[in-house]
Parts: C-alpha cells; sequence; structure tokens
C-alpha cells in the first residue's frame, strides 16, 4: 500500500514537472514562434516538433489531436502535449527504469503505476504509443482514468 506522504510527494513532483515543463510560456512578447536562439548561458536540452492524438476516458474525459514536443536530456526523452486544461508526459524512463504517463486534467494530476504496462516511449525520440491507466484523486476520491495516446515525431 502507498504511504499518503509518498504519494503527495510524487503528486507535487509530477505537478511541478507538468507546470515547468508544458506551460508554453517562454518570455516571449509573442515574436516569431520559428525563432530558436538561446542565450549563451542556457543549455538547452535537444527538442523536436511531434503530433500527438490523445484520448482521456473515465471521469475526466478529454481528446485531441494537434502539437506535441520532444525533449531529450538526462539520459531520457520526454514527450508532452497539451489542449486547454489537459497535459499528458511521457517519459521513455532512463536505464532500468520504465516509462511513465504523467496527466493533468482541469489542475487534478494522475500518474501510471510503475512497471505499468502499455507504455512504449522509444528511446531515440521517434514517437510513443501509450494504452494505459493513471491514477490520481478528484475531490480528494481515489479515480482511475484510460489514456490511448500516439506521438509521432520528425528524424
Amino acid at each position: 500500500m502507498f504511504s499518503t506522504r509518498r504519494t503527495l510527494a510524487v503528486t507535487a513532483l509530477c505537478a511541478a514537472t507538468l507546470l515547468t515543463g508544458c506551460s508554453g510560456s517562454d518570455g516571449s512578447d509573442g515574436g516569431d514562434a520559428g525563432d530558436s536562439s538561446a542565450s549563451a548561458s542556457e543549455t538547452p536540452a535537444y527538442e523536436a516538433p511531434c503530433t500527438a492524438t490523445v484520448e482521456i476516458t473515465g471521469k475526466a474525459e478529454k481528446s485531441w489531436e494537434g502539437g506535441a514536443d520532444l525533449t531529450e536530456g538526462g539520459g531520457g526523452v520526454t514527450y508532452s502535449t497539451a489542449d486547454g486544461d489537459a497535459n499528458v508526459l511521457v517519459s521513455s524512463g532512463v536505464k532500468k527504469q520504465p516509462g511513465s504517463v504523467t496527466v493533468a486534467v482541469a489542475g487534478d494530476i494522475f500518474q501510471s503505476k510503475p512497471n505499468a504496462k502499455g507504455i512504449n516511449a522509444d528511446p531515440d525520440g521517434s514517437g510513443a504509443e501509450v494504452d494505459t491507466d493513471v491514477t490520481g484523486t478528484i475531490k480528494n476520491k481515489p479515480v482511475t482514468l484510460q489514456v490511448v495516446a500516439t506521438f509521432t515525431c520528425e528524424d
């Protein structure tokens, strides 16, 4: 059984990752979105454009098709996409760590279980296929959502 303290710590970490990694805000003033110049002090991870198709079902339902991002760094890759108040973050895992899925919908955070089946995130950055459950809480009640997502990325 999971401890409440551990669950809260993981949830907070996942929320921080989602909010900082998928905010879409880069501090620009609405200039050219294609301008990818970085200052000398930044060390950006490799990023590439992707597309995603997402369907979330259960107590929170949401589906979309659209843009997504691939971020490579720290030994693994992360695929992310967002639509309105929903975000999906898929990690390929690092070394012997398995992949994982984090979903945020309307401020509620859901996480795949360790060693969850149905998470196939290519560590080479070519894409990801997800068909798995994620668990979290809505109004302090445990909830499981089903996530089916496909990420396709350019080489």
